[in-house]
């Protein structure tokens, strides 16, 4: 069996006039932003859309009145990624940076990117990605889908493979949607662990007693300290490279502790040994610290470190504001030919970004259906052929590992309809008027 070519970006503008025709999910999409609006609501027609075409040619403030209009503005520039911004006031297609249309709902979003891991990671650095640091990406959406659904109670939340090196989050609750800056920043701060240095110094994590007393806290630093030890103590050997070493004991921050602890681990074969000793002797350290007026700063040293090389790190921009654009799920990465595709966060730990669908995987996996699976033709003998029954059409999505992705993603959007049909009904009752006449 020959090996598969790897994607090649100079052939992705016609791969991309076939999948945005034979592929993209159009119907679904325009369910999922209309929000169980009707159309002559207008309410899509508010949405900006961004295109990027060949070369970084952006075409902002786009619009559409309908499906049909979207799927013909898409299919006519063919764009080489598709942003999604907010809801506007007003239309604001041929109006712009009219300071009187302004953002008035958006989905509260996270982006998390691979490259704001670099000072920690071991194996990669940069745009680059391999089985030993993709488990980040994991960690980020376990920790933070607890949070969202368990501490803030949301209940529509789409995770999506950037295509590349990380993951975005939407939630679409109308309660979501809704937020106001100032509360976008107040649920980053609640998750937010690795704090920016103050007067120049590097970021670090900030842990006090008193952090871990909330129940948030804690069942984070439970999935780290899991993720530590399995990933990178057990997995990668942290504790034997030098590289991870000098990363760990930098984290420490006392000389003389330092110096301990590289003189005793030394001799010690084994990361996990390694970590154990560590783990001991900083215990000690910290217990010898007790009576100290500053001991605040060293109670919480380990978990600090782990939190450090392990807790998700949001990008503040992307969140706070509601006018952030942010890529579309089922985009196609220009550089990797891989689609964004929906992960469905129950099964995080099995989603493989190597084993997504690039675009001209796509388009080889059709042509390979269609051929094993010619069409009937009508057949018979004499002057009278035989009828053969004819069945719908199958989507050519569904002939393709493209199948999974559009699945979950369905699977989001009919779960908002529902929660759409019970809110309506709410209102609906709340608005009936109330017979007086006994």
């Amino acid at each position: 069996m020959s090996l598969k070519a790897p994607f090649n970006p100079d052939e992705l503008p016609h791969h991309l006039s076939v999948y945005y025709r034979r592929f993209f999910p159009y119907s679904l999409f325009h369910r999922w932003l209309n929000y169980g609006h009707s159309d002559t609501g207008h309410f899509f027609a508010l949405r900006e859309f961004c295109f990027t075409l060949k070369d970084d040619v952006y075409l902002r403030y786009k619009s559409f009145e309908t499906q049909k209009e979207l799927e013909k503005g898409i299919q006519e520039y063919c764009p080489h990624k598709i942003d999604i911004g907010p809801v506007y006031s007003a239309r604001i297609k041929d109006v712009k940076l009219n300071p009187l249309i302004v953002p008035v709902e958006r989905e509260l979003i996270f982006d998390i990117d691979m490259t704001d891991y670099d000072e920690v990671r071991l194996c990669c650095s940069s745009a680059n990605i391999c089985s030993k640091c993709w488990p980040l990406m994991t960690l980020a959406i376990k920790v933070i889908h607890r949070v969202l659904t368990e501490d803030f109670g949301f209940q529509n939340i789409l995770w999506v493979y950037s295509g590349r090196r990380g993951i975005h989050c939407w939630i679409a609750d109308k309660k979501a949607r809704n937020l106001k800056s100032p509360a976008r920043h107040a649920i980053i701060e609640y998750l937010t662990l690795i704090k920016a240095g103050l007067q120049g110094k590097e970021r670090r994590a900030v842990l006090s007693n008193f952090d871990l007393e909330y129940q948030a806290v804690s069942k984070s630093l439970h999935l780290v300290r899991n993720h530590f030890l399995k990933n990178l103590v057990r997995d990668q050997g942290l504790m034997e490279s030098e590289k991870g070493l000098a990363k760990v004991l930098a984290m420490l921050e006392d000389q003389e502790l330092i110096a301990k602890v590289r003189a005793a681990i030394e001799p010690i074969s084994g990361s996990e040994r390694r970590w154990d000793k560590l783990t001991d002797m900083v215990g000690d350290y910290v217990a010898s610290k007790k009576r100290n007026q500053d001991s605040w700063k060293t109670s919480n040293m380990l978990d600090e470190l782990q939190v450090m090389f392990c807790y998700p790190r949001l990008d503040i921009n992307v969140s706070h504001g509601l006018n952030h654009l942010l890529k579309s799920p089922f985009s196609v990465h220009p550089k990797t030919g891989r689609v964004c595709v929906p992960i469905n966060p129950d099964q995080a730990d099995q989603f493989d970004p190597f084993a997504v669908p690039t675009i001209d995987q796509l388009l080889e996996e059709m042509s390979d259906y269609d051929k094993a699976h010619p069409p009937l033709s009508a057949t018979g003998t004499g002057d009278e052929p035989t009828t053969v029954p004819t069945k719908p059409p199958i989507p050519d999505w569904k002939k393709t590992s493209l199948k999974e992705g559009i699945t979950i993603f369905e699977t989001f959007v009919r779960k908002l309809e529902i929660n759409w049909k019970r809110e309506k009904a709410k209102e609906n009752i709340k608005t009936e008027p109330v017979d007086t006449d006994f």
